[in-house]
């Protein structure tokens, strides 16, 4: 299978005239407000406009086969809270590093950090393999209520 030599999400990625590609503002941790009951819908969302970044290198002994990935971000509960995919992925000899340029407009809110997992299986299975996965942060915050009383800000 193909060997994985980048797995990022990235605020933008830029891919230049010559081909290669800049990734801007590594996502490590997300903020974001909530209400201030803190209650989250089973779908709830930010919208946000990001990348997931995926450079591949070719391996010999993949000729002749071809590959697909999916990425899924994974809530603390083990439930799938978004994914993209499957895109199909080749390489040569000629050309043995190859890449994928996800692009997503929203971020799912989940009450805990999450996993970014990249999938790959070759075309015609219908078994995935976990290639690697990206944990990303999660904080939620949350407004104190005023004390009784208090004037309204």
């Amino acid at each position: 299978m193909p060997t994985p030599l980048l797995f990022v999400a990235c605020e933008k990625a830029i891919i230049a005239q010559d081909h290669t590609v800049s990734v801007i503002g590594i996502l490590e941790k997300l903020v974001t407000n909530v209400p201030i009951n803190g209650m989250l819908s089973q779908h709830a969302a930010v919208p946000m406009h990001w990348n997931v970044v995926t450079i591949w290198s070719y391996e010999p002994s993949d000729a002749g086969k071809e590959f697909e990935t999916t990425t899924q971000l994974i809530a603390e509960d083990g439930s799938v809270a978004m994914h993209i995919g499957p895109f199909r992925i080749a390489g040569t000899p000629e050309k043995p590093r190859f890449r994928h340029v996800g692009t997503v407009e929203q971020f799912p809110i989940t009450d805990g950090n999450l996993v970014l997992r990249l999938l790959m299986r070759e075309i015609g299975t219908d078994e995935w393999r976990t290639v690697t996965d990206y944990p990303i942060e999660v904080e939620l915050v949350r407004p104190k209520p005023l004390p009784i009383g208090a004037p309204p800000l």
